[in-house]
């Protein structure tokens, strides 16, 4: 990483020290349950440093927490490239939201082929 924290691995950081600190773990103790160095866990802690899956599920297996664990709380957030031609600035990211905020598996796919259908009658 370039020096400056991503939101995502921050977040983690937080989280994974919340529950180390919760577990009673110094930084040190924790390195040496997962093979590395206090100084590792305070860059995972400080989001300067991204963990890979494999030392993610190490981390909750010795934390004694579910992976999911690590992403609560996390605001989700919809990137696009490009909102096209027909939309406005921010349309497509609305829309987008809104679909995923659709718990029923049925309307999203009702939704999803009427889309596909305005599009090819355009």
């Amino acid at each position: 990483m370039d020096g400056t924290a991503d939101r995502i691995d921050t977040h983690i950081g937080l989280q994974m020290e919340r529950a180390r600190t919760r577990n009673q773990l110094s930084q040190a103790e924790l390195g040496k349950m997962l093979n590395i160095t206090g100084e590792e866990i305070d860059r995972f802690e400080k989001g300067k440093r991204r963990m890979v899956a494999s030392r993610l599920l190490g981390m909750s297996e010795a934390l004694n927490v579910p992976i999911t664990y690590f992403f609560e709380g996390l605001q989700p957030t919809v990137t696009l490239a490009v909102d096209g031609p027909y939309a406005s600035p921010g349309e497509s990211r609305d829309l987008i939201q809104a679909f995923l905020r659709i718990t029923n598996k049925e309307t999203r796919n009702s939704i999803r082929l009427m889309v596909r259908y305005c599009a090819e009658e355009a």
